[in-house]
């Protein structure tokens, strides 16, 4: 199985009353398609693994693997809430075709430049 990760993924969501802010889960012949949408709060980060390991069940992705990627989002969402004091909303994708993942996270918050980042601790 292959892994990508795409920021051109479109992203199709409806609302739910859970922390949750969004999601959607659909299938269309051999594609599989999960979307989910959280507020910028670390509270809410669970709700992701949570979601990420029932469309891996779901769908035939090996435990070890769903939950693997359940925690990389997870990270990956917490990071953004704790560098990012402008992010209100984080958006998650992943998209099963043929055996392929594919995958996407974005957020509102503010753009991060690595080629400007100055860490503080390195600094004399």
């Amino acid at each position: 199985n292959r892994l990508w990760m795409s920021s051109m993924l479109p992203m199709f969501a409806i609302c739910s009353s859970s922390r949750i802010f969004s999601r959607r889960a659909f299938s269309s012949g051999v594609r599989f398609f999960l979307a989910i949408s959280i507020t910028g709060k670390a509270e809410n980060v669970a709700d992701i693994h949570r979601e990420i390991d029932l469309f891996c069940q779901q769908n035939g992705i090996p435990r070890n693997k769903g939950v693997l990627l359940a925690i990389a989002f997870e990270e990956a969402a917490l990071n953004t809430i704790n560098h990012n004091e402008h992010v209100s909303m984080i958006d998650i994708c992943l998209l099963l075709e043929e055996g392929s993942l594919i995958v996407r996270i974005r957020d509102d918050g503010a753009p991060f430049d690595p080629l400007a980042f100055v860490d503080d601790e390195e600094k004399i």
